[in-house]
């Protein structure tokens, strides 16, 4: 009975030798299955990375190439810019030269037209004091325009010719000439004191002396003519 038991024993350590042996083969060819696994798979993610290194490089080509395009179009504006900016410089430059320049010369003619009119144009009580030794001085109310326009004709054919002497006007509209305006014309006045004017009127001085004297806008323009 006692050998028996011992074979029984035996018989069942063997099969739990066996079973145990199975088991860890078992769980070995499970380790192998799980370590096949993870190498495919990481073989797998190293292709997967390779393709998408392959596949980057396009990428950053693009990149590249769309900062090239953003770099260009911001020098292109840029450029314009200036260029839009040097532009609108000149042209007030130019605008403002042009502005200074006529006005220059507007304020030049201002003053040839002033000097020329203050030399024609006189006060009466200056009527015997003018350099020329002969000259003429007519007499008028400068706001009377028919009566302007008609004598300004005449004097301005008159200083045309090549024989003729100095002639000055004087406004008798003036403040300064209104105490000389008189009903009554004196014809042989001796100085300023003595001037009495009744509407248009010529007189020729010679030597500080009256040498004639006109009355009436158809007589100056006779003796003018």
């Amino acid at each position: 009975m006692a050998k028996k038991k011992e074979t029984k024993d035996k018989s069942k350590v063997e099969q739990k030798k066996k079973s145990t042996k199975v088991v860890e083969e078992e769980v070995k060819e499970v380790k192998e299955e799980k370590e096949k696994k993870t190498k495919k798979s990481s073989s797998k993610k190293v292709e997967n990375k390779g393709k998408e290194t392959k596949k980057n490089p396009n990428k950053k080509e693009g990149k590249k190439q769309e900062k090239i395009s953003d770099l260009f179009d911001d020098g292109v504006m840029h450029f314009i810019l200036v260029a839009g900016i040097i532009i609108l410089v000149f042209c007030l430059f130019y605008i403002i030269t042009v502005y200074i320049t006529n006005h220059q010369n507007n304020s030049s003619v201002e003053e040839t037209e002033e000097k020329s009119i203050s030399y024609s144009e006189i006060l009466v009580g200056r009527s015997f004091d003018m350099p020329e030794e002969e000259y003429l001085v007519v007499y008028y109310d400068f706001t009377n325009t028919d009566l302007a326009s008609s004598l300004a004709s005449s004097i301005s054919t008159y200083n045309s010719n090549d024989s003729h002497h100095t002639l000055y006007t004087a406004d008798l509209n003036n403040t300064f000439n209104q105490k000389y305006v008189s009903s009554e014309g004196n014809k042989t006045p001796k100085d300023a004191a003595s001037l009495a004017i009744n509407g248009a009127t010529l007189i020729h001085f010679k030597d500080g002396k009256v040498v004639d004297y006109v009355e009436g806008l158809n007589a100056i323009l006779n003796y003018l003519a």
